[in-house]
């Protein structure tokens, strides 16, 4: 049975669904909980909680997954319980900074694989699912925008986009300044339209 179909049971309200996705993406929860676990001595002995924080996305991810973003269900999800699984890693680390089984190891081999960064709280926008889908539609959306405009306002949009200064930037142009103020002005707000659709 293919993740939408499943997807629809659920939304239903049908049990058999609820077990069928539990088992069908248990095995990404798991690879995901070993993955982080094993980098940090103090979570290894929490592993099993970890793994049922992490599961604990599967159903979260069913209810928030939209099918008419470009992310599909299994990638929503890995995402989801990354960032769950990291948030416990955290947690656990914090409660338990002091002991012999209980502390993080700052070894090279964490820095150099990147995963000390995830376990240390993140402000990256970039990192939130619905945040990084709703990015990439408005990048494709300008992209068109970009795509639509004609030689000579692609020719002033690059010059817009490199020059700080607009009276370097009329000159580099050959317009006159308020000219190249309207001129920009007008593409910027065919852009912004088109993004904001």
């Amino acid at each position: 049975m293919n993740p939408y179909e499943l997807l629809y049971m659920l939304r239903m309200d049908d049990r058999r669904a609820q077990e069928l996705i539990y088992r069908e993406y248990i095995g990404i929860v798991r690879s995901i909980a070993a993955s982080l676990t094993a980098s940090f001595p103090a979570a290894k002995p929490y592993r099993e909680d970890i793994i049922q924080e992490g599961s604990l996305m599967i159903l979260a991810a069913a209810d928030r997954y939209r099918e008419d973003r470009d992310a599909g269900f299994s990638t929503f999800l890995n995402v989801l319980v990354h960032r769950r699984i990291s948030n416990a890693i955290r947690s656990i680390c914090r409660r338990y900074p002091n002991g012999r089984n209980d502390t993080l190891e700052l070894s090279s081999d964490l820095f150099d694989c990147g995963v000390l960064e995830e376990a240390i709280p993140q402000t990256n926008r970039m990192l939130e699912p619905e945040y990084y889908t709703e990015y990439q539609l408005a990048k494709e959306r300008y992209d068109k925008a970009v795509e639509r405009l004609s030689a000579e306002e692609r020719k002033i949009l690059d010059v817009c986009v490199t020059e700080s200064d607009k009276k370097s930037s009329a000159e580099k142009l050959h317009m006159n300044q308020r000219l190249y103020y309207n001129a920009s002005a007008r593409i910027r707000r065919k852009i912004i339209t088109e993004v904001m659709k």
